[in-house]
């Protein structure tokens, strides 16, 4: 899952689905979630020059969500950049209300 809507550009994931599920993240428990950003394949530090670029992420960085909300800072994500922050979800019993038909949406 991602954390927010799908950032445009080459990482746009409605380019590549035909539908989505909207959850709120006041529908999981704090513990049963975790994050990293932008994904859990790759790393984003900053320059010397305090510019962003992506790294293969071999170690991701793990946040819990009472983190998540400073790294969204940090990083300008979803404003400056073209990435997301990936959300693992670690129980489903929360969406399942969600993903009746019913909460689809048309992404294209």
């Amino acid at each position: 899952m991602i954390l927010g809507d799908s950032p445009k550009g080459p990482h746009d994931l409605h380019l590549e689905y035909d539908y989505r599920v909207t959850i709120p993240l006041a529908a999981f428990p704090p513990d049963t979630l975790s994050f990293t950003y932008p994904d859990s394949l790759y790393t984003v530090p900053l320059d010397d020059l305090g510019r962003l670029h992506l790294d293969r992420n071999t170690r991701p960085t793990v946040y819990r969500l009472h983190e998540i909300a400073a790294v969204v800072e940090t990083y300008k994500v979803y404003q400056y950049n073209n990435h997301y922050v990936e959300a693992q979800v670690w129980d489903d019993a929360p969406a399942r209300p969600y993903v009746r038909d019913i909460s689809w949406q048309r992404c294209r």
